[in-house]
């Protein structure tokens, strides 16, 4: 992304995401069609969890979100809540976010990128969702589970994180508060 990008970028309107811990992660059970999340670091992932977290379902779909690296410390007792400030490991994850793709090998191998841009400033992360991945957020089917994101809080790897949301999306529960 050249600079002049990047300013326009940043110039768009981003809905502030804020954490809380009673929020629900609403995971939709097609995600475990695809494969591709695992490639997502574990920062990435509790980023990921907390921008769910607080997506409303009767809202206008949007596209664009920003978090704030000290509320994502802080909700999962990150030691050293400045690390996800720091601009090699930001620009670490921002690369992991952006190299991700989920990809459904059922439906004759079909690709889906989770964003289309992400950045890093101010001590916040800048992200624009693919619409792709935007449409399938917003269109959760009746087949859903809801685990709370303070349930993610003690998971400290990417794939105690996918353990964690298949088990909900077999169980089809609603019910982890």
């Amino acid at each position: 992304m050249t600079e002049s990008e990047r300013k326009k970028f940043m110039k768009e309107k981003f809905k502030n995401v804020t954490p809380e811990e009673r929020n629900h992660v609403v995971y939709d059970n097609k995600l475990f069609d695809f494969t591709g999340m695992e490639t997502l670091s574990l920062d990435c992932m509790r980023i990921l969890i907390a921008i769910i977290a607080n997506v409303e379902m009767d809202e206008e779909p949007s596209l664009n979100f920003k978090i704030q690296a000290n509320h994502i410390s802080k909700l999962y007792g990150l030691k050293n809540a400045k690390n996800l400030c720091k601009s090699e490991r930001a620009q670490k994850i921002c690369d992991k976010f952006f190299d991700a793709e989920l990809i459904n090998v059922k439906e004759e191998y079909y690709k889906l990128r989770i964003v289309q841009k992400v950045a890093f400033e101010k001590g916040y992360y800048y992200m624009k969702f693919s619409e792709e991945f935007t449409e399938f957020i917003f269109n959760l089917q009746n087949n859903f589970s809801q685990p709370v994101l303070s349930s993610f809080k003690e998971l400290s790897t990417t794939n105690s994180y996918l353990l964690w949301m298949l088990i909900c999306s077999k169980l089809h529960h609603s019910a982890f508060d």
